[in-house]
């Protein structure tokens, strides 16, 4: 299956896959669509969480969710039994929000085949599915150190500054319209409004539908009518480095390989007083 996604009937039929890990990459503060809550946990039999918020950041970077090293990143999914081998599917609570950063964290580690639930634990639950209660117990596993690392998945605040002067990417930001315009408040308190000069706007909403990702062929429709070209090379941003990676992953479904994700995003350029912004 030559694609990142994959719908509820695909995981159930393929649940028992010897090969298959199945992840929990819920985080606990959710920004931009309104949270869906839970009276008590379910989670899909036999999955794992994936702390996003704890064991993949970085702790010595005041950024939040900073991306963490590559040894912390190897080290936390070998402890949840991934090898080079291993098929993974990741999901998230609220449908389409976390999932898609932890798909890119795979990535970057050199893991190939992993996809992200389409519509996540909501969409499990609306198809009937059986949940468990609890999490399936782990069993360690090695070898993921020796996978290659790719290169170009991040972009550091000084290529996106350098670009605001010498243009070799489009820089998308995947907030609100009015958080881009500065027009309301940042929730991070001590950061700016506004955006990168440059930048272009495409909030994430606009990808998804009921908690999932439009049809590829709407998205690459979206991602055109906005002047982005597939030979465009795309580097995408948000408040904090999670939702940019919801944009981030639909237009690499819809053929746009040249991707990679500004990971300070605005919680770093905003809170940032020397570097330029508009409004």
């Amino acid at each position: 299956m030559n694609t990142s996604l994959i719908n509820a009937q695909w995981l159930y039929e393929h649940l028992n896959t010897p090969s298959l890990i199945v992840l929990d990459a819920s985080m606990s503060k959710v920004i931009g669509i309104t949270p869906l809550t839970y009276s008590q946990r379910q989670v899909i039999p036999g999955s794992y969480p994936l702390d996003l918020e704890g064991d993949l950041v970085n702790p010595a970077s005041a950024k939040p969710h900073a991306w963490p090293e590559r040894e912390r990143l190897i080290n936390t999914l070998e402890r949840l039994g991934i090898t080079p081998d291993s098929e993974v599917v990741i999901y998230d609570d609220q449908g389409i929000y976390s999932a898609p950063r932890a798909w890119w964290m795979l990535r970057s580690a050199g893991i190939n085949k992993v996809k992200v639930l389409n519509g996540g634990l909501p969409a499990w639950l609306q198809a009937g599915y059986p949940v468990a209660a609890d999490y399936a117990q782990s069993e360690p596993s090695s070898g993921l150190s020796d996978l290659p690392e790719p290169a170009g998945m991040l972009t550091p605040c000084t290529e996106v500054l350098s670009n605001c002067s010498s243009p070799r990417f489009t820089l998308v930001d995947v907030r609100s319209a009015e958080r881009f315009r500065g027009e309301v408040p940042e929730p991070r308190e001590g950061v700016r409004s506004g955006h990168i000069p440059g930048s272009l706007n495409l909030p994430f909403t606009r990808v998804l539908n009921e908690r999932a990702y439009l049809p590829v062929e709407k998205i690459s429709g979206i991602l055109t009518a906005c002047g982005l070209q597939q030979d465009t090379p795309l580097v995408f941003s948000c408040g904090s480095g999670v939702t940019a990676c919801i944009v981030l992953l639909g237009a690499y479904e819809a053929g746009w390989q040249q991707v990679s994700l500004y990971d300070g995003s605005w919680a770093e350029w905003g809170s940032d007083h020397s570097l330029p912004l508009e409004k």
